[in-house]
């Protein structure tokens, strides 16, 4: 089955979704493979982003991950309809949420402990434009959000959403936003503008994803293929897996999450420091405990 989200007209994020789960080798704890590579055990010895609100702007949340979540979800809102109903009939938001914060039937997410705001920016058919991720991004950052979501993009480049992510910037909250899924070597707007950590993909042998756009301006490359989420399927909330930079760009949200809660007085540029510092050859190792252990 093929998802696909339509922004400014255009077709953007393709992501395959298969039902049924990632299976690890008996040695790994976690079924999904990047749980394991990122050694999230050890992650969270030093946080699990309780001090971290997440924003994710996107298609909203499932009725039943929104149940699950109820007692870390702070703030919901539908940019679209302009009233507080964010469910989700699509399943990328949900997907996104899952893979950062956490799921069930076993999906874990790797900020567990943080805070969520849910912003419906993205219809269930897929569809979204610059107006509503300006109101999605004011309404994150009138709302707490450290760390906002953007696993959406096109090729639009838009001033105010510009002038806001800069303001958002000033304020020291981290905004992370998805390369795209297209093989270009272009990121999509806004992963393209300086103050936003921008995000490739990862296959499980730490090569590039091969529908990663890719960038010399890229920040961090991050685990996007094969991803344990949770998603929608004819009409209900299931496990399954899903690959992309969409992916990747939540899983780098819930890192930040990490980051910024152990290290409660990191700016921008050590932020990017420590993400950057993940980036090695193709099929290198990745040590993501290195940046805590600083």
């Amino acid at each position: 089955m093929k998802k696909k989200l339509l922004f400014f007209g255009v077709i953007l994020m393709c992501l395959a979704v298969f039902v049924c789960s990632a299976c690890g080798s008996q040695s790994d704890k976690y079924d999904s493979w990047h749980l394991n590579a990122m050694n999230v055990d050890k992650l969270w010895e030093y946080s699990k982003g309780d001090s971290q609100t997440i924003a994710f702007i996107d298609t909203g949340i499932s009725d039943e991950l929104r149940e699950e979540l109820k007692d870390r979800i702070v703030k919901c809102y539908n940019v679209i309809d302009k009233n507080d109903n964010v469910q989700d009939a699509h399943g990328h938001g949900t997907e996104m949420i899952s893979a950062a914060c956490g799921g069930f039937d076993g999906v874990c997410g790797i900020a567990p402990n943080s805070r969520i705001i849910v912003i419906k920016a993205v219809s269930d058919e897929g569809k979204t434009n610059n107006k509503y991720l300006y109101q999605a991004l004011k309404f994150a950052d009138e709302n707490n959000a450290t760390v906002v979501n953007i696993s959406i993009g096109g090729y639009k480049t838009d001033e105010s959403v510009v002038e806001q992510i800069n303001a958002m910037t000033e304020k020291n909250i981290t905004i992370v936003a998805a390369g795209g899924d297209y093989q270009n070597k272009d990121l999509l707007f806004p992963a393209n503008q300086e103050n936003v950590v921008s995000v490739e993909a990862l296959t499980q042998k730490n090569e590039l994803w091969e529908q990663s756009n890719r960038s010399d301006s890229s920040v961090v490359r991050m685990p996007g293929e094969n991803i344990e989420v949770t998603t929608i399927f004819d009409g209900k909330s299931v496990k399954s897996t899903a690959s992309g930079t969409s992916q990747a760009a939540a899983i780098t949200s819930g890192y930040v999450a990490l980051l910024r809660d152990y290290n409660k007085s990191a700016d921008k540029a050590e932020i990017f420091e420590c993400l950057r510092s993940l980036n090695t050859k193709s099929g290198g190792k990745v040590n993501y405990l290195a940046p805590f252990k600083k």
